[in-house]
């Protein structure tokens, strides 16, 4: 990946609710996971998401706004 740490070592915020998400400090606490055909990085073990796609590089979601959208954390298909 180039990088030694993933960009949210520092943490990140829910575009959505505002809230503060824990740090992934590394590489460790990162996963792919796919929801309804949909491609998301998953931090910290479903902690919060982000769409795989690079325009939502600053679109983190806490687990209660991902699952509000009508994706849950734990089925994947």
């Amino acid at each position: 990946m180039g990088n030694e740490v993933p960009r949210e070592h520092n943490g990140a915020t829910c575009w959505k609710c505002g809230c503060g998400l824990s740090p992934a400090s590394s590489f460790e606490d990162v996963e792919k996971r796919t929801y309804r055909g949909v491609r998301y990085f998953v931090f910290n073990d479903g902690e919060y998401y982000r769409l795989d796609k690079p325009y939502a590089m600053n679109r983190h979601e806490c687990r209660s706004c991902f699952e509000k959208a009508g994706r849950k954390h734990g089925t994947q298909k």
